[in-house]
């Protein structure tokens, strides 16, 4: 997992499970419990949301300038 620090495996900080993964970073915190998302559905649930956001941002009707 070249995306964590050092470039190299860390070990999990909450069950001390050496090979920490990007499967096992979304089980051992029980991110699926805490964003009341099915595991059953969402395979991915960070990816999910990063997902449902909106591509651009919003534009005001108002002139801010008036």
């Amino acid at each position: 997992m070249g995306w964590l620090p050092g470039g190299r495996p860390k070990p999990c900080i909450k069950c001390g499970y050496y090979s920490l993964n990007k499967q096992h970073a979304l089980l051992c915190p029980h991110v699926h419990h805490r964003l009341n998302l099915p595991i059953s559905q969402y395979k991915d649930p960070i990816s999910h949301l990063f997902n449902i956001l909106p591509q651009s941002p919003e534009i005001s009707n108002q002139n801010p300038l008036s």
